[in-house]
């Protein structure tokens, strides 16, 4: 958050990439919007803390894009 208050960018027009459950966390109670692609630890399965997606592979972001920004 506190990157994204000197680069003046509000929390909605940004979007994280993250692997783990903690950063996940991270991401939606700064309401961030967060696509995971999990590595070893399978996502969590918390309602609270629900990514915006959940990708296999950084390729499968390429496909989740145009949905993220409508």
């Amino acid at each position: 958050l506190e990157t994204l208050r000197q680069l003046a960018l509000p929390p909605a027009d940004c979007l994280v990439l993250e692997d783990s459950n903690i950063g996940v966390e991270a991401a939606v109670r700064a309401n961030i919007r967060v696509i995971q692609i999990p590595d070893l630890i399978p996502p969590a399965n918390d309602p609270a803390f629900k990514p915006f997606a959940i990708a296999a592979s950084l390729n499968e972001v390429i496909d989740i894009l145009p949905v993220v920004h409508d």
